[in-house]
């Protein structure tokens, strides 16, 4: 009994003594190698000429982790688009304070990431982005300080301001002739954030 009791004792030992088994990529990392690797084809190739494949040969993510999570490469898109509107969204969550400031950093961002986001909003991608940004801008701003601030209802304030966003920087990235950065802020700034500003409103909807 005492030898039997022994020997349980030394497979239980080894078997906590073997090295844990290594895991699989966590998925906010295997996005992050799927997002690196397709921002650096986008530099050279169209999104329609990348194929799942480069995307793959490029990461050093096996076929199966990437089908674990994506089921095409525009699922992928779907992703990266997911997190690059939240980017944008606590950027513009600065824009009561500093509107000047949120637009111009906001506009360094996309010409950071210029490749990625003609994907995303010339691509066929932008009336995903559009729905995502208006879907997580109006909670932000759904407040009685927004409120206060703008002439127009509230989600109507938001979507035109997305709208106009999404609009102005398509047309941005389409354009040959490059503007300063600083230029196209300043558009975005009194295109997107002024017209819907109670301080601006037209004389009849000014509070006396």
């Amino acid at each position: 009994m005492a030898k039997t009791s022994t020997a349980k004792r030394s497979i239980a030992e080894k078997e906590t003594s073997r090295p844990a088994r290594k895991r699989g990529r966590r998925p906010d990392k295997v996005l992050g190698a799927l997002r690196a690797s397709l921002l650096k084809l986008l530099q050279n190739e169209n999104f329609d000429e990348i194929t799942v494949r480069d995307i793959i040969l490029e990461s050093g993510v096996s076929p199966a982790t990437f089908y674990r999570h994506y089921r095409s490469k525009a699922a992928l898109l779907e992703a990266v688009a997911d997190q690059e509107v939240e980017t944008i969204v606590k950027m513009s969550s600065s824009f009561h304070a500093s509107a000047r400031e949120a637009s111009l950093a906001q506009i360094q961002y996309f010409h950071e990431n210029r490749s990625l986001w003609s994907v995303l909003i010339n691509g066929g991608a932008a009336s995903y982005v559009r729905a995502g940004l208006i879907e997580r801008l109006s909670p932000r701003y759904s407040t009685e300080r927004w409120r206060s601030e703008t002439w127009v209802p509230n989600d109507l304030a938001v979507r035109f301001s997305v709208s106009a966003t999404v609009e102005i920087i398509s047309w941005w990235l389409q354009q040959e002739e490059p503007y300063s950065l600083e230029t196209i802020a300043e558009m975005l700034e009194g295109l997107t954030v002024y017209p819907t500003l109670a301080e601006n409103a037209p004389r009849k909807y000014s509070s006396s």
